[in-house]
């Protein structure tokens, strides 16, 4: 398979290979904001800010995840 591809096909092997480490990463992100928001509800502090917070940096990973399941996706699928 690998003897036809084209430098474009290998960019995109590549490409595609980063966005799969990115996705593989998200849940443990997600694993450790979840720390976060179990720590901000014991806090004496405004919980309800630190919540948000949390709840936003949960946003970013979901987010992130998506654009790199896309672009995983769409390498790959593109090549083979």
């Amino acid at each position: 398979m690998f003897r036809f591809t084209t430098s474009f096909d290998w960019l995109l092997i590549v490409v595609g290979s980063i966005c799969a480490c990115g996705m593989g990463t998200a849940l443990p992100m997600f694993t450790l904001f979840w720390g976060d928001l179990t720590n901000s509800f014991g806090e004496d502090s405004d919980m309800v800010e630190s919540a948000r917070q949390v709840m936003f940096k949960f946003i970013y990973v979901g987010l992130g995840a998506l654009a790199a399941g896309w672009g995983m996706f769409a390498c790959w699928i593109t090549v083979g």
